[in-house]
């Protein structure tokens, strides 16, 4: 995550006492920050398990943090839509699912990434190979062909 804002500027050299915390204090997640400028500081996302909404908060001393109401949300990936609505049964079908919440990331602790090679779900029986990352609303896949799946009525 890029933050953006004025004054970044610490009062050694190597930036050692640069954090970055998500949450409130005595319950949050505190990160090493990474300065790239005094109007730049770059931070990894930390995992976070459920929806919510988090503080993010600064201290460039180890001591002393911002307090200037700036939040991060977290949320579940939602899928609104897929096309095309009827697929070929030998799963060659690229599909196109738009949604919100998706999120491209080269880190294990993503459910979908461009680079992750993680199994789509459907009635917890694998649907579409890897997803692929267009942007925040929009993933691609191709399907596995129907002789892999075997549904059936009753799912």
């Amino acid at each position: 995550m890029d933050i953006e804002g004025t004054h970044f500027t610490c009062p050694d050299a190597s930036f050692s006492d640069l954090y970055i915390r998500f949450g409130e204090p005595g319950k949050a997640i505190i990160l090493k920050g990474q300065w790239i400028s005094e109007s730049h500081i770059s931070v990894i996302i930390p995992k976070y398990l459920k929806p919510d909404v988090l503080r993010v908060e600064i201290t460039i001393n180890g001591k002393d943090w911002t307090n200037d109401g700036k939040t991060y949300g977290y949320f579940d990936p939602f899928v609104l839509r897929a096309e095309p609505a009827l697929i070929s049964v030998d799963g060659t079908t690229i599909v196109l699912i738009k949604g919100f919440g998706f999120v491209n990331t080269t880190s294990s602790n993503s459910l979908i990434s461009s680079t992750s090679k993680l199994t789509l779900l459907c009635q917890s029986k694998p649907c579409v190979r890897e997803a692929n990352y267009i942007d925040k609303n929009t993933l691609t896949t191709t399907t596995f062909p129907q002789s892999l799946v075997n549904y059936n009525e009753s799912q």
